[in-house]
């Protein structure tokens, strides 16, 4: 049992208290869609064998996969019973086979001495912190130079977000990531605040050690992973909207203002 900071111990209640259920209630064909977009982007950047480390690895699923793709990955997560289903969920027989650590992204010492190709971190596992600068500074020490941080984050502009919210004539909720405070909700009687990271911002909190690549929207117009309801009702309209999705999640202002971002850093040479 790794020592969690106070900042974190919310964050490691909720998710402990969600994680048997976590893949059946969160998991559906947006989610598999954005995952194989960023497996696709992996692939690009590095060949099988590489190293890969997945921070708030969660159940296991993004590090299943990419073990099955033929990387060496090691995943970290920050709670203890997310990792027990990752571990449940990896096949005995999958080589190489993904190992676990629990412990938190901003803080990697666990981790001294080794170094990795690609950092992910998947499905704004780094909204639960404030410190994009320090993150980056922890994850720029087990990336090798010329190696990619690969991270889908949640901007505070939201395109679909505002619009759902005006369609439905709650401007509360259209502007919900804009409040001073934001609590993640469906965790039941647990929560934690959450923290977002418009594109700019954090390409600049990067910028000592990383260099930026690219950079999509996902979900800007099109429905989220959490919007199951409008995918039923208008799975047409939905079908329409993942294409134009992907013309204007890759335009330069657009692509900050999705549901999510997808953003691929490179190591520089600069030293911590």
């Amino acid at each position: 049992m790794e020592r969690i900071e106070p900042m974190f111990v919310d964050v490691a209640r909720a998710f402990d208290s969600i994680a048997p259920e976590f893949d059946t209630s969160f998991e559906n064909d947006v989610t598999q869609r954005i995952r194989t977009i960023v497996y696709s982007t992996i692939s690009s950047l590095a060949p099988p064998h590489s190293p890969l480390l997945d921070i708030n690895c969660g159940t296991g699923i993004d590090a299943t996969a990419l073990s099955s793709l033929g990387y060496s990955v090691t995943g970290i997560d920050i709670s203890s019973s997310m990792l027990e289903q990752a571990r449940t969920r990896t096949p005995r027989t999958s080589r190489p086979a993904p190992e676990f650590h629990q412990c938190n992204f901003q803080d990697l010492s666990i981790l001294s001495g080794r170094t990795f190709e690609v950092v992910l971190s998947n499905f704004g596992g780094l909204n639960c912190s404030d410190s994009v600068e320090q993150i980056c500074r922890e994850v720029a020490g087990v990336t090798v130079s010329g190696g990619h941080f690969v991270a889908v984050v949640m901007p505070r502009a939201c395109i679909w977000e505002l619009a759902a919210g005006f369609a439905k004539f709650n401007v509360g909720e259209g502007v919900r990531r804009f409040r001073k405070e934001v609590y993640a909700t469906g965790f039941g009687s647990h929560s934690f605040r959450v923290y977002y990271h418009p594109l700019r911002k954090f390409v600049k909190a990067a910028s000592k050690w990383f260099d930026p690549v690219s950079a999509r929207g996902l979900c800007v117009v099109s429905p989220p992973p959490h919007a199951s309801g409008f995918r039923s009702s208008f799975s047409k309209l939905s079908g329409v909207l993942r294409r134009v999705d992907n013309i204007l999640g890759r335009l330069p202002v657009l692509r900050g203002m999705g549901d999510h971002y997808l953003i691929v850093l490179r190591r520089n040479t600069n030293r911590l």
